[in-house]
């Protein structure tokens, strides 16, 4: 006798997210699979000799706890996002070089750093990129967040992953900047989890 939607009236369309008053809707117009876009797995890596872990009891003289890293995986998984935790990067080539080549195996869609993207002797985050990559820049004039950098990075070293891009973004790993993390993770990453996820 009654109706709550016109026949062949559109219920969604494409770029719309679906959330849980959506499958209902469209359980209502027996709709049960729709193609969607997967959010990203955003990987988040520290760096830094000093860095140690927050569950660190007691921290020794020159030594930090790693703050950046759980705040930056935190706020992925408030945009949904899978996440996976690469921990702590000693400041040398290797370490890094073999973090990076563990990254490239997973899948992901955004790498994060923390620290290493200066221009200090022991920063190893931003020529590593750039010999991957292209590095689209490595400063903005803006506060907080001056020194982050956005690079695209290429691997190829399986089948898998040729050809396949990841987005990388840089910030300084001072504690001081630990609010410059979330202020440049809300202007520049969560857009980009929205250009991934459709």
């Amino acid at each position: 006798m009654g109706f709550d939607i016109d026949k062949g009236a559109t219920v969604k369309k494409s770029g719309e997210l679906i959330g849980t008053s959506e499958i209902g809707l469209l359980a209502t117009v027996g709709v049960m699979m729709v193609k969607v876009y997967p959010r990203p797995t955003v990987v988040v890596l520290s760096t830094g000799d000093e860095l140690v872990e927050p569950t660190t009891q007691y921290v020794s003289h020159g030594q930090i706890r790693d703050s950046n890293r759980s705040m930056l995986l935190a706020a992925a998984i408030q945009q949904q996002c899978k996440t996976v935790d690469l921990g702590i990067a000693h400041d040398n080539e290797e370490d890094l070089e073999g973090i990076l080549d563990y990254a490239n195996s997973g899948g992901i869609g955004i790498l994060f750093t923390s620290g290493g993207v200066s221009m200090g002797g022991r920063d190893f985050v931003k020529p590593l990129l750039a010999k991957r990559g292209t590095i689209h820049f490595s400063k903005l004039l803006m506060k907080p967040g001056k020194p982050i950098m956005f690079a695209e990075v290429h691997f190829a070293s399986t089948r898998e992953s040729a050809g396949k891009k990841i987005l990388a973004f840089g910030l300084p790993g001072n504690p001081v900047s630990c609010n410059n993390c979330l202020v440049c993770f809300d202007l520049f990453v969560v857009p980009a989890i929205g250009h991934l996820a459709g």
